[in-house]
C-alpha cells in the first residue's frame, strides 16, 4: 500500500491512467504480443518479481500502481518519472506529488536487471511499469486485463506537468474531471479508477483539514461521518503526527474489492477527493451506487478503463475525421480570403489616387492660410507689446499699493496684538477673581456643612438624652408601681393578722365566759351569744 506523503500523492489511485493513453508510440501501434518473439518470458518474469515484492511488503502493490499513475498523467506512459536530474533534465521525482513520497523504485530495478539477463536491450521501462501495475492489481484480488505493449522510454522529464496535471486531494470534482478529460478519460473512467483506493494508505497531513478546518472557518467537514472522524482524530491531532498512516479503505485495506464505494455511501471516505464523488455530482454518485452493489461490474469497468479500449478509440477516429474536415474548410476560407484581398487592393489603389488629388488641393489651401496667419501673427505681436507695457505700469502701481497695504496691515496687527494682550490681562484678572470667589464659596459651603453636621450631632445628642430621660422615667414608674404593690401586700398581710388576732381573742373570751358563767360579756362578743 502506497504512502502518499505529499498532498497530490494521496490521489495516486484516484485515476490510474489507462495503459495506452494514445494509440501510437514512436515505433507504431501497441499490442499485447509485442515481445512474443524478442522476449517471450517478459510477463512471467515481471509477475514473479512483483509477487515476491508484495509478499515481503503488502504496500508494494499500491506503490507500483501509484508510480504508473504518476508516470502516465504527465506526458503519457513513457517512464519519464524514472529519469534522474542530470544536466538540462529536472527530474519529475522533485515535483510536489513525488518528492519524498514516490517509492519502491528498487522493485523496477530488480525487474529490469532480470529482463536484461533474459533479453538485453529489449523491454522498455514504460512497459515494465504498465505490467507491474496490472500484476499488483491481480495479486491483491483485483481484475486482470491484456496490457498493450511496445512503448518507448522518454528522454525528457516535465516537472511542471507533474505539478499541474496530477489531481490533488483537495481539488473540486470539476477540476479533477477536467484533468481526466485532458488524458482522454471521462466521468465513468474517473469513478471506476478511483476504486483503486480500495488499497493504499494516506498520511494524517493529507486529510487533517477535514477533521478540524475544512472551509477555513474552524469547523470539520460535515460530509465526513462523525464517529469515523472521532476515530481518526485519535491518531491525527491538530498539530504533530503528520507521518501517521491511515488506510484509504479501512474495511479491506489489502484486498482489491468494491468496499471503497460502500464506504463512500456511508460518508466514510478518507480523502476529500474520494467523498466528492458522492457529494458534488449526481452522475458520479449513481456510478458509485452501481459499483457498491455489483463487484463484477466494478472489475469489468476498471479493466476497460485501464486498457483504454472501446469508446476512446472511436473518439480518436472521429477526432481525425473532424480534423480533416476542418483542414478542408480552412483551405476554402483561405481561397475566399485571397479573392477578397485582391478586390480590396484594387479599391485601395483607386482610393489612393483620389487621396493624392485631395492632398494637392489641401496643400494649396494650407499655403494661403499660412500667409494669412503670418499677417495676423504680426498684428498680434504688436498688440501684445502694447499690452505688456500697460501691464508693467499696472504692476508697478499695484506694487506700490501693496506696500501701502502691508504697512497698514502691520500697524493694524500691532494694535490688535496690544488689544489682545490687554484682553488677556483682563481675562487673567477675571479668572483670578473668579477663583477667589469660588474659594470663598467653597469655604462658605464647608462652614455650612460643618454647622449642619454640628446641628445634626446636637440633635442626635438631644434625642439620645430624651430617650435616656424617658427610660429613666419609665424605670421610676416601674419602681413606684412595685413599691405600691409591696405596700398593698403588706397592708393586706397586716389586716389578715389583725383579723386572726381578733378571732383568737374572741374565742378566748368565750371560753373564759363559759367557764366562769359570768353575765359579763365583752363588747367584742356578739349579742347572739
Amino acid at each position: 500500500m502506497a504512502c502518499f506523503t505529499r498532498f497530490a500523492a494521496l490521489l495516486s489511485f484516484l485515476a490510474l491512467v489507462p495503459l495506452c493513453l494514445s494509440a501510437k508510440t514512436m515505433g507504431g501501434y501497441l499490442y499485447p504480443q509485442f515481445y512474443d518473439h524478442s522476449c517471450p518470458r517478459v510477463q512471467e518474469i515481471v509477475k514473479s518479481v512483483v509477487a515476491k515484492a508484495v509478499a515481503r511488503e503488502a504496500r508494494t502493490a499500491a506503490s507500483l500502481l501509484r508510480l504508473h499513475f504518476h508516470d502516465c498523467f504527465v506526458k503519457g506512459c513513457d517512464a519519464s518519472l524514472l529519469l534522474d536530474s542530470t544536466g538540462s533534465i529536472v527530474s519529475e521525482k522533485m515535483s510536489n506529488p513525488n518528492r519524498n513520497s514516490a517509492r519502491r523504485f528498487e522493485v523496477l530495478d530488480e525487474i529490469k536487471s532480470a529482463l536484461e539477463k533474459e533479453c538485453p536491450h529489449t523491454v522498455s521501462c514504460a512497459d515494465i511499469l504498465a505490467l507491474a501495475a496490472r500484476d499488483s492489481t491481480v495479486l491483491t484480488g483485483g481484475p486482470s486485463w491484456e496490457v498493450p505493449l511496445g512503448r518507448r522510454d522518454s528522454r525528457e522529464a516535465s516537472l511542471s506537468g507533474s505539478n499541474n496535471n496530477i489531481p490533488a486531494p483537495n481539488n473540486t470534482f470539476q477540476t479533477i474531471l477536467t484533468k481526466f478529460k485532458l488524458q482522454g478519460l471521462d466521468i465513468v473512467d474517473l469513478v471506476a479508477l478511483s476504486g483503486s483506493h480500495t488499497i493504499g494508505n494516506s498520511r494524517c497531513t493529507s486529510f487533517r483539514q477535514r477533521l478540524y478546518n475544512q472551509t477555513g472557518n474552524g469547523k470539520p467537514d460535515f460530509t465526513l461521518d462523525q464517529s469515523y472522524a472521532a476515530q481518526l482524530r485519535g491518531r491525527c491531532p491538530r498539530s504533530g503526527g503528520d507521518q501517521n498512516l491511515f488506510f484509504l479503505d479501512f474495511v479491506s485495506p489489502v484486498h482489491f474489492d468494491n468496499s471503497y464505494f460502500k464506504n463512500l455511501l456511508a460518508y466514510k471516505g478518507l480523502l476529500n477527493s474520494d467523498q466528492i464523488l458522492v457529494t458534488q455530482n449526481q452522475a458520479s454518485m449513481e456510478l458509485v451506487k452501481k459499483y457498491a452493489e455489483n463487484n463484477e461490474l466494478f472489475f469489468e469497468q476498471f479493466a476497460k478503463s485501464m486498457k483504454g479500449n472501446g469508446k476512446k478509440k472511436k473518439k480518436k477516429k472521429k477526432k481525425k475525421k473532424k480534423k480533416k474536415k476542418k483542414k478542408k474548410k480552412k483551405k476554402k476560407k483561405k481561397k475566399k480570403k485571397k479573392k477578397k484581398k485582391k478586390k480590396k487592393k484594387k479599391k485601395k489603389k483607386k482610393k489612393k489616387k483620389k487621396k493624392k488629388k485631395k492632398k494637392k488641393k489641401k496643400k494649396k489651401k494650407k499655403k494661403k492660410k499660412k500667409k494669412k496667419k503670418k499677417k495676423k501673427k504680426k498684428k498680434k505681436k504688436k498688440k501684445k507689446k502694447k499690452k505688456k507695457k500697460k501691464k508693467k505700469k499696472k504692476k508697478k502701481k499695484k506694487k506700490k499699493k501693496k506696500k501701502k497695504k502691508k504697512k497698514k496691515k502691520k500697524k493694524k496687527k500691532k494694535k490688535k496684538k496690544k488689544k489682545k494682550k490687554k484682553k488677556k490681562k483682563k481675562k487673567k484678572k477675571k479668572k483670578k477673581k473668579k477663583k477667589k470667589k469660588k474659594k470663598k464659596k467653597k469655604k462658605k459651603k464647608k462652614k455650612k456643612k460643618k454647622k449642619k453636621k454640628k446641628k445634626k450631632k446636637k440633635k442626635k445628642k438631644k434625642k439620645k438624652k430624651k430617650k435616656k430621660k424617658k427610660k429613666k422615667k419609665k424605670k421610676k414608674k416601674k419602681k413606684k408601681k412595685k413599691k405600691k404593690k409591696k405596700k398593698k401586700k403588706k397592708k393586706k398581710k397586716k389586716k389578715k393578722k389583725k383579723k386572726k388576732k381578733k378571732k383568737k381573742e374572741d374565742k378566748y373570751n368565750l371560753i373564759i365566759a363559759q367557764n366562769l358563767s359570768i353575765d359579763f360579756i365583752t363588747p367584742s362578743v356578739p349579742n347572739t351569744i
